[in-house]
């Protein structure tokens, strides 16, 4: 599965990270545009068709915070950064928004979801956030308008909205962590990973409708 997933070999993967020119790159800046390159190349986007392989992920253009958080461990990978996949169960108030009231109902009250943690300057810092492309989080951002204190909603969970748009620092960055019931752990076994929450990753099936593309839209194109 690993291997499957991960496909750091592929014709499409490599192809990527030869033409970014990341090998000519120190550590740091390689970790940021790798963080960049995912975010702002693939769009946030819930696809009907939903693998996970990071090459297809590069080929359909778009995808989940799962599919994106493979795809960065994988272009990670490729490019000698050591990162670490964190799994995280989410209360679905995360996902409120998105999807029509009555295909809400039916999420589960708690989603899994994920991050990618990588090994920087001695020390391992969450990266998460890479998900979400700049013209989305710009859209959250003025979604958010006035309001103070924690924001969760249309598929993000941050303490403070100013995360939303501000660059990464090289420190922490969490996007969900306010949405979090439950720390899975660091993932090594995939293959018992997606074995294990194989039904509540297809419980993501609700947001593949028409409707929650359309949402994601008005969001990113919000004055």
């Amino acid at each position: 599965m690993n291997r499957q997933i991960f496909d750091t070999d592929s014709d499409v993967v490599r192809r990527v990270v030869e033409t970014a020119h990341w090998a000519d790159m120190d550590d740091s800046e390689r970790i940021r545009d790798i963080y960049y390159y995912v975010r702002d190349k693939i769009p946030f986007q819930f696809n009907k068709r939903e693998s996970l392989r990071a090459s297809d992920v590069l080929e359909m253009k778009s995808g989940s915070i799962l599919g994106k958080s493979v795809l960065f461990k994988t272009l990670l990978e490729a490019s000698d950064i050591l990162s670490r996949f964190r799994a995280v169960l989410v209360g679905k108030q995360m996902f409120a928004g998105l999807p029509r009231s009555f295909r809400f109902n039916t999420l589960p009250e708690k989603m899994i979801s994920c991050w990618i943690e990588v090994f920087s300057d001695g020390k391992w810092l969450v990266l998460d956030g890479m998900a979400y492309d700049k013209a989305y989080s710009e859209g959250l951002f003025r979604c958010a308008g006035n309001h103070s204190g924690e924001y969760v909603g249309f598929g993000a969970a941050v303490f403070s909205k100013d995360v939303l748009i501000s660059p990464w620092n090289g420190k922490h960055r969490f996007f969900q962590r306010a949405a979090v019931k439950k720390d899975v752990g660091i993932v090594e076994d995939f293959d018992w990973f997606f074995n294990e929450y194989r039904k509540a990753i297809r419980s993501f099936s609700a947001l593949t409708s028409g409707y929650t593309r359309k949402r994601m839209e008005e969001i990113r194109s919000i004055p």
